[in-house]
């Protein structure tokens, strides 16, 4: 019967067999690169969370091969183990081991990051506890510095991919994150992944994998320091006249670097810092007349281009030009160009 069944397979099980070992992929998300300022100050970067359970039905087994075991005894040191490498308390991570204990997988969180994860695994190991199961859950993007830079900066959300719904991924919606998201998003890797009638991953040599590549960092030409000290003083402008916005930029006049840049309103003082970040960067988002401050670049050009010399007399009233006269907002006669 066993020839049977093995070579000349009547019941049909080889064509079972080949549909259970017929691999999937697994996305695996690549993580976001990072933006530093000039002097690699972390200003954006990304922390993947992942969801943990637990198989209690591996304790169970513990516990029936070892008679001086107790499941209760488990649960504690398993809780133990979960809230010293978390913020999750212990007396909430035994309530729900112990809840419907006929269960078999139990939710401990959704939120624990891969460090977490890591020591977690670790110490469980050690213990020789088995049973927990992790699934990448989502990526976060994560701002060390609160406001400074909000608008600037911008801010990200979930990919909405409707063939792949099952990507994890994060878009640039505006800001730096949405100009330079080709830069900073990185590609999906993958890897194929068979389970058994339990829903165990066999770890089947011939699978195959593909890497994902982690995003570019950007290094900007801005400076924390000075940007700090550039939206203060815009702010307090701001209550000082009881104007509508500030706008202002620190740039270094030899090179163009942009040391600092921001443009704030009167209106987001209490804002949240995801608020702000979802705001236009006023700075290149509006013109501006430069008025008079424009005047010596003029001024330069003519001396330059030699059609005026510094001796000469400028007749600054009234020009007319196809018959439209222009004039300045005060009145002027002549003046010298050696300014």
């Amino acid at each position: 019967y066993l020839f049977a069944v093995q070579l000349l397979d009547p019941h049909h099980l080889k064509k079972t067999v080949e549909i259970r070992q017929n691999p999937f992929k697994e996305i695996i998300t690549p993580y976001r690169g990072k933006i530093y300022d000039r002097n690699k100050n972390l200003l954006v970067s990304s922390v993947k969370y992942f969801q943990i359970d637990f198989d209690r039905r591996q304790v169970h087994k513990m516990c029936k091969k070892n008679s001086d075991l107790k499941i209760s005894e488990i649960y504690r040191k398993i809780a133990d183990i979960i809230s010293k490498n978390t913020d999750i308390p212990k007396d909430k991570i035994l309530k729900k081991l112990n809840l419907n204990s006929t269960g078999n997988n139990v939710q401990i969180s959704r939120n624990i990051t891969e460090s977490e994860l890591i020591a977690i695994k670790t110490e469980l190991s050690e213990k020789r506890i088995s049973g927990l199961v992790s699934t990448f859950n989502n990526i976060k993007r994560t701002y060390p510095h609160g406001k400074l830079a909000a608008r600037l900066l911008g801010f990200v959300r979930k990919k909405n991919d409707k063939i792949r719904n099952n990507l994890n991924g994060q878009k640039g919606i505006c800001g730096l994150e949405a100009t330079y998201d080709d830069v900073l998003a990185g590609t999906y890797g993958w890897k194929e992944v068979i389970h058994d009638a339990n829903n165990k991953k066999i770890p089947f040599l011939f699978l195959k994998k593909r890497e994902p590549k982690n995003g570019n960092s950007l290094v900007l030409t801005l400076d924390c320091n000075y940007q700090e000290i550039l939206e203060e003083n815009l702010q307090k402008a701001i209550e000082k006249y009881k104007a509508k916005n500030a706008i202002g930029l620190v740039m270094n006049i030899r090179t163009g670097e942009i040391l600092a840049m921001s443009g704030i309103s009167n209106k987001e003082k209490n804002l949240s810092a995801s608020s702000l970040r979802a705001m236009q960067n006023l700075p290149v988002s509006f013109m501006f007349e430069p008025g008079s401050t424009f005047k010596p670049i003029t001024a330069l050009l003519a001396l330059e281009k030699k059609i005026y010399a510094p001796t000469d007399k400028i007749d600054c009233r009234d020009y007319h030009i196809d018959g439209r006269t222009i004039t300045d907002a005060h009145e002027h006669g002549y003046k010298f160009l050696n300014f």
